[in-house]
């Protein structure tokens, strides 16, 4: 279990950084992962870019088929440490990025 590094009255705050049409566009373009069961490289590119976009040369070091194959077995775990531990494989993908792709169970 993960706990807050500030407390929790803070929270609103540093969610308030955030803007909610970045959040929107994000999670439409989950939907079409969601309903296949994988993200494409171009979409993994997307969230990638959103969310750390330093690591963009890494992430397109992973071929098509790779992205696929990963994020599927991903999204069909359960364990939490599995999807997650499953989509690190993946060039320029680490824990920001990997949490991220949770969007398409939502």
């Amino acid at each position: 279990m993960y706990r807050l590094r500030f407390p929790k009255a803070r929270l609103s705050h540093w969610a308030a950084r955030y803007p909610a049409a970045e959040d929107d566009a994000i999670l439409r373009l989950a939907a079409p992962a969601r309903k296949r069961g994988y993200l494409t490289k171009a979409e993994l590119m997307a969230l990638g870019d959103w969310k750390t976009p330093r690591s963009r040369p890494h992430r397109l070091k992973n071929s098509e088929e790779l992205v696929r194959e990963t994020t599927r077995i991903a999204f069909a775990a359960r364990s939490e440490e599995l999807k997650i531990g499953v989509l690190r494989i993946l060039d320029g993908v680490e824990w920001p990025t990997a949490s991220v792709t949770n969007v398409t169970k939502m």
